[in-house]
């Protein structure tokens, strides 16, 4: 997998698949995630279908850059997003943006709009306000145990995506086990989770802009998300002309297997949608 060296020289990692000459598809991951957590049957309905498919650590995740001793805001991770897209001469690229990823799209389209030829956004908002329950914080992730070793981490990986689970579908235990020990080898910093949470909550979203976003947009968002409310998605589809708002009964904050066909087949009609533009 290759590595991107940033104006500030920092690096970006990142992972692309599918033909040279494919339309680039780029996948923004949430709060805390590394790019693994776009699992690969997810991507192998993009890739079937000739998308080149492009997924990435943020910054202080992963094999990225890590910034122990910077503040950094949203509008920074979506120029890095920029950049990678410059970099890989891909632009404008179809957005594929979850949760904390869902915002960086919405600030890399109001900077950046010739980047971007649409977006679907997963279970996310404009901001902070939509977050569901009252200890929803920095302070709450500075709270969380620190694990010391790779089996702890794991145990901690799959505490926190209980809380994400969905009501109505099923709960892939075994994959996130694998998946919480992959980011204890790629790289742990529970640090850097809460560095991205403070971009996150001191964030001020452009609404003026996002009115003003003219690509097709898709919003999906689960009625049992316990992180981030519906209302957030509804927001957004309010605010964007033209997006399409796919609500769905007892899904989380997460991407259920059994649901991978219906969004993936949405994703690519909201593609087909900015091709006929």
């Amino acid at each position: 997998m290759p590595e991107m060296i940033k104006k500030d020289g920092g690096v970006t990692f990142f992972d692309a698949r599918g033909p040279l000459d494919g339309t680039p598809v780029v996948l923004i991951e949430g709060l805390g995630a590394h790019l693994h957590g776009w699992r690969d049957g997810f991507c192998q309905s993009l890739l079937d279908e000739g998308f080149r498919v492009i997924r990435f650590d943020n910054r202080d995740v992963g094999l990225s850059q890590h910034y122990p001793d910077q503040t950094y805001g949203l509008g920074d991770m979506a120029d890095d997003v920029h950049e990678l897209i410059e970099h890989l001469g891909a632009g404008p690229v179809h957005i594929v943006g979850q949760s904390l990823g869902g915002m960086l799209a919405q600030h890399l389209v109001t900077r950046h709009p010739h980047d971007v030829a649409s977006m679907a956004l997963l279970y996310t908002a404009t901001s902070a306000r939509h977050l569901a329950g009252s200890d929803r914080g920095v302070e709450t992730l500075q709270a969380v145990r620190h694990a010391s070793s790779r089996d702890e981490a794991i145990e901690v990986h799959i505490e926190q995506e209980r809380t994400c689970a969905s009501r109505s579908y099923s709960f892939d235990e075994a994959w996130k086990r694998e998946l919480g020990g992959l980011m204890w080898d790629r790289c742990y910093d529970p640090d850097g989770v809460v560095r991205q949470a403070r971009a996150l909550f001191g964030d001020t979203m452009d609404l003026a802009g996002i009115a003003a976003v003219a690509v097709p947009t898709l919003l999906i968002h689960g009625t049992s998300d316990r992180l981030i409310a519906e209302t957030g998605s509804i927001e957004l589809h309010e605010l964007i002309r033209d997006s399409e708002l796919w609500l769905v009964d007892g899904m989380g904050h997460d991407l259920p297997r059994e649901l991978w066909p219906e969004i993936t087949n949405r994703i690519l009609a909201n593609i087909q949608r900015a091709r006929v533009l």
